[in-house]
């Protein structure tokens, strides 16, 4: 995916794939990027939280989603983490959906890592834009929907977070709220029940629907098709947040329509390569 950018701008750049294995592994990659050639590199699971602990700055963000996907290596030798998956979120959710999440309300499913990127995305559009957002959790374990909101709430600002007990709460709340975001992985294998009742969808109209996974057209996006609901996948989130790292290892400005232009080529890879969420 990475190539499609380098291809683009007619840059000689190579990005390798290295598998590592445990902490140990890990620290010793670490010390080998400190001491040869190197832009950066990106952190996938299960190392996003370990990572951070090997690094000499990390940027707010990142710090707020407690997971590092992006490290860039400076001038100085110094490593810095950065966190690019709640980017590729918003940018994607504003492209694929003409939604912009600056002070809606949304129902978020899931509680786990790719939740609070979701999260700092609407917490950093309702922060620049000076309006009001709230978001209310669902989890098949509401302990953990109830952690999240716990931690979301002592970060002051524009966003209120809450925790729904259970599912027929959330079922009451999906009436209240403008955008639905799955951050679960229920719907990645084939035949894998939706995250909730579909049913609950027809009671709402206008409702944006977003799903992260990317591999697959899911049961939750063909009913909110279906009932002519605006929906999209993940595909063009990972393609973002792809690019936006890159950005942070460029260092120099990308004009505007030349982006579109590579995060389309990147989407359509993905969805030839890996599956189609169309």
């Amino acid at each position: 995916m990475h190539q499609v950018i380098y291809d683009t701008l007619g840059l000689d750049w190579k990005y390798i794939k290295r598998e590592i294995r445990g902490a140990g592994e890990l620290q010793g990659f670490m010390n080998y990027a400190r001491s040869n050639p190197c832009l950066g590199f990106n952190v996938t699971i299960p190392h996003k939280q370990t990572v951070m602990e090997y690094l000499d700055e990390v940027d707010p963000a990142a710090a707020r989603v407690g997971a590092v996907n992006t490290v860039r290596k400076e001038p100085d030798g110094k490593l810095a983490g950065f966190n690019t998956d709640w980017k590729g979120f918003l940018e994607d959710i504003k492209a694929s959906l003409g939604v912009d999440p600056a002070g809606k309300k949304a129902a978020l499913i899931g509680c786990g890592g790719a939740a609070r990127a979701v999260i700092e995305a609407f917490r950093y559009a309702s922060e620049t834009s000076e309006l009001s957002g709230e978001v209310y959790l669902y989890d098949i374990e509401s302990e953990k929907a109830r952690e999240l909101a716990a931690d979301a709430g002592r970060v002051p600002g524009a966003l209120s977070v809450y925790a729904a007990e259970d599912a027929d709460s959330f079922g009451d709340i999906l009436g209240k709220v403008s955008i639905l975001v799955n951050a679960s992985p229920a719907g990645m294998g084939e035949g894998d029940e939706p995250p909730i009742e579909t049913g609950l969808l027809k009671r709402i109209r206008g409702l944006a629907v977003y799903d992260l996974i990317y591999n697959r057209r899911t049961e939750l996006l063909k009913e909110a098709g279906s009932l002519g609901l605006s929906n999209s996948g993940g595909a063009g989130m990972l393609a973002g947040q792809g690019l936006e790292a890159f950005k942070i290892w460029y260092r120099r400005r990308v004009n505007p329509r030349k982006q579109r232009k590579i995060k389309e080529k990147m989407t359509r890879y993905l969805k030839e390569r890996v599956g189609s969420d169309d």
